[in-house]
């Protein structure tokens, strides 16, 4: 039985059966038939071709049989993947687990206080290390640590069910330090990066006192994998052309600045900049303002698509993101973070701000990384830290897991968006991240001063922690805001109850707020009795909004005009309480 328990540390070692059939005898094979053990109707990675040659395969395992939590301390799990993995598995070296998530529909009360941390686990094929061709019916042990940072419970046992992220590659020869030229090809327009050395070219080309070369018109292709060895690396310090990824993968990717600013695998995007496909798996990015794991700083429009950083980034200062410190505007898309990422302001998930008049739209990533600010008025956003006055910025399709932390006395921290002074749309987009707050706290906002706030079919999930203004969805408003289809499920803490509400914790100035069929989680103790904690003179708060307790959250005809269409609808409904159909994956 269960009462409340903080930071204790629990070993899961999960065994499937894998089972790999190739595709024909003779070395062809095909990635169009690729399903999830658990799950043979999702594809995994329709994007990521499978080529024999060079083989790097990245598989969700959907965990077939649930585990039951019974106890505190070390426990072993057991389940078997029945459905078959239908690719090559040549020459494959080593594995790693990349990410571990709660699947949504399925968390209790319990799940949504467990946490998985430090994801360095061991993948193991049969009894020893992965070495050469996987073998059909080979066993997958895999050990994952994880802690349980709170829980309340009325004593009745909890299951819990994850999904796996494992990455199967092909060992990459180490840098050592070397530089080596690349010969262009197709015309002088195509750089091709077959080895770290060649990394490190376009970054020695790119810091030239005389002429120096930031690509602009070429492009830089990954056509190998690429480990970086932990040697200190100084990134491209500008590049404006086209790197494509290929979908491969940078290792151990390690890039100090010191006290400097900009500091990312390309210090400085141009306008224009492009980067696709491409992985950061491990490794460090220090700087003191502007760092992001991808790019430290942009110079107008850029592009980022189809990149994924698993890397620390860590700023001394402001400006620090996942994948980039500061972005002017342009289009993030399918894109997703799991590193840690830790500054003093301006801390985002993805993104450390978003600034000027300029478009920058988020669309359909993700992020699972813990985003913490330590500065005394941070802005800390699962997604955006913060975005600048008459900054333009669209989230959609967005999810956030990782949990959001400032420790200053006047910060603002949210499960998207730290701190909005911008044109803000949020829409189809999930926090089930816990926001920890010293002043603003909200699910999805934690300071909103945007022109315009619209925020429809959302929610938030994760627990707010404040010591001052608390909302499920926004922690303080000062403008005009819409709220159409959104709901907070969360256990609200604060030590000023009066400022607290299940939709706004406060209301300010002239504000408008109408929120259209809206909801919010009040039951008993859980939860708070308002949807609006307090507003000022001249402020107002109008439309459809109820608190629920938890029952009426599982019943779907409580949600007038949600769309629960059959197969095609927005939301489904779950064990517990809605869900968003088309999330992206961690």
């Amino acid at each position: 039985m269960f009462s409340r328990f903080k930071s204790i540390s629990i070993g899961f070692m999960l065994v499937f059966m894998l089972l790999i059939i190739s595709a024909c005898s003779d070395n062809n094979s095909s990635g169009g038939g690729t399903v999830n053990p658990g799950d043979p109707d999702k594809p995994v990675d329709p994007d990521k071709p499978v080529d024999p040659d060079n083989p790097d395969y990245a598989h969700d395992f959907y965990l077939g049989t649930m585990f039951t939590i019974k106890s505190l301390g070390s426990e072993t799990f057991t389940s078997v993947s029945s459905s078959p993995l239908n690719y090559k598995a040549t020459d494959i070296n080593s594995a790693s687990i990349t990410s571990a998530t709660i699947v949504d529909e399925l968390k209790t009360d319990i799940a949504k206080k467990l946490e998985i941390k430090n994801i360095k686990s061991k993948v193991v094929i049969g009894s020893d290390d992965i070495k050469g061709d996987v073998k059909p019916n080979d066993t997958l042990v895999i050990t994952i640590p994880a802690t349980i940072t709170e829980i309340e419970n009325t004593g009745n046992t909890e299951t819990v069910k994850y999904i796996f992220r494992i990455e199967f590659h092909k060992t990459v020869d180490g840098w050592n330090g070397e530089v080596e030229e690349i010969i262009p090809v197709e015309s002088g327009k195509v750089y091709e990066i077959h080895k770290a050395s060649h990394l490190a070219w376009i970054a020695k080309e790119s810091f030239k006192e005389s002429n120096p070369n930031n690509f602009k018109d070429k492009v830089v292709r990954f056509m190998n994998h690429v480990d970086m060895n932990d040697i200190p690396f100084t990134g491209i310090k500008s590049f404006a052309g086209r790197m494509e990824g290929n979908h491969k993968i940078i290792y151990k990717l390690n890039i100090d600045k010191g006290m400097e600013d900009n500091a990312g695998l390309v210090n400085t995007l141009e306008e224009q900049g492009y980067i696709d496909n491409l992985t950061i798996a491990s490794g460090i990015i220090k700087g003191n303002s502007h760092i992001g794991a991808f790019i430290g700083t942009t110079s107008g429009l850029i592009t980022l698509k189809g990149v994924k950083n698993n890397a620390t980034v860590e700023g001394g200062d402001s400006f620090v993101g996942g994948l980039a410190g500061h972005v002017i505007g342009g289009l993030i898309t399918d894109s997703s973070n799991s590193g840690i990422v830790n500054g003093l302001s301006r801390i985002g998930g993805l993104v450390g701000e978003s600034h000027t008049e300029i478009l920058l739209s988020i669309d359909n990533s993700s992020n699972t990384g813990t985003v913490t600010g330590t500065g005394a008025d941070g802005q800390i956003g699962g997604f955006v830290g913060g975005s600048s006055a008459n900054s333009v910025l669209n989230i959609h399709n967005g999810f956030n897991s990782g949990r959001v932390t400032g420790s200053g006395v006047d910060d603002s921290v949210g499960g998207f968006v730290g701190l909005s002074d911008a044109v803000l749309v949020i829409d189809n987009s999930s926090n089930i991240g816990t926001i920890s707050g010293g002043r603003y706290a909200g699910g999805l906002i934690g300071y909103s001063d945007t022109v315009t706030l619209s925020i429809s079919n959302s929610s938030n999930v994760g627990d707010i922690v404040s010591v001052n203004y608390a909302g499920g969805i926004v922690g303080y408003n000062y403008r005009t805001t819409t709220f159409t289809n959104v709901y907070s499920y969360a256990k609200i803490t604060t030590s000023n109850i009066s400022k607290s509400g299940g939709i706004v914790g406060f209301i300010d100035s002239t504000a408008v707020l109408t929120a259209t069929n809206s909801y919010w989680l009040h039951d008993g103790a859980i939860g708070v009795v308002n949807a609006v904690g307090e507003k000022s003179n001249g402020s107002s708060f109008a439309g459809n909004s109820q608190s629920l307790n938890k029952e009426k959250f599982k019943v779907k005809t409580t949600f007038s005009g949600w769309d629960f269409t059959d197969n095609t609808g927005i939301w489904i409904m779950g064990t517990e309480y809605p869900t968003l159909r088309n999330l992206p994956k961690p």
